[in-house]
């Protein structure tokens, strides 16, 4: 590929390359022939990625929130079209298979980081309302699950509020003990 694309690049500059590239049979006539608009082509199919990449990068603090609706749109970019290439549609197969295979395992995770984020929280990414309405129990769930871990080591009082246990002194530290936070393991316990 790379000889052809010095070949195209070289063709239009000399008078030489080209009649010596003319008199040469092409192992790849058909790729030839269409190499122009094959590349225009892949630019527009990876033009998305490039767009993707710049947003996460630049992002100061990129969330993991983000990168569900990024994908959702790469996959509605990915889908088959019958207007496209032959060439451009094996390599939205492979992009699909090999891009999509990747997250099949965190794919519950991302949803819910978006659905906590507000600027996704709606999931208007995701077609299927089922899967919204099971991401936003699932979250509803785990909620409760904490709220009840929180009660029982006696960090939330029976209303379901932080149980503050006592005023704080000025440098802002409990007075009497019973304001404490929850240890490390404790607060690993809760997810």
């Amino acid at each position: 590929m790379a000889a052809h694309l010095k070949r195209e690049h070289n063709m239009p500059q000399s008078p030489a390359t080209s009649a010596s590239s003319a008199a040469t049979p092409s192992r790849e006539p058909r790729l030839l022939q269409f190499f122009p608009s094959l590349i225009q082509e892949i630019i527009k199919l990876m033009s998305p990625v490039k767009v993707a990449t710049t947003l996460l990068s630049e992002e100061k603090s990129p969330t993991i929130s983000m990168i569900a609706p990024i994908q959702a749109k790469l996959h509605k970019h990915f889908s088959e079209d019958n207007t496209d290439m032959p060439i451009i549609t094996e390599m939205k197969r492979r992009f699909r298979q090999d891009f999509f295979d990747r997250y099949v395992e965190l794919q519950e995770l991302l949803n819910s980081a978006s659905a906590l984020d507000p600027r996704f929280k709606d999931l208007t990414f995701l077609d299927d309302v089922d899967s919204r309405d099971h991401i936003f129990m699932k979250i509803t769930a785990e909620v409760v699950k904490m709220n009840e871990k929180m009660k029982g080591i006696g960090a939330l009082d029976e209303g379901g509020a932080l149980d503050d246990g006592g005023a704080l002194d000025e440098g802002g530290a409990a007075e009497g003990g019973g304001d404490r936070s929850p240890s490390i393991e404790e607060r690993r316990g809760l997810f």
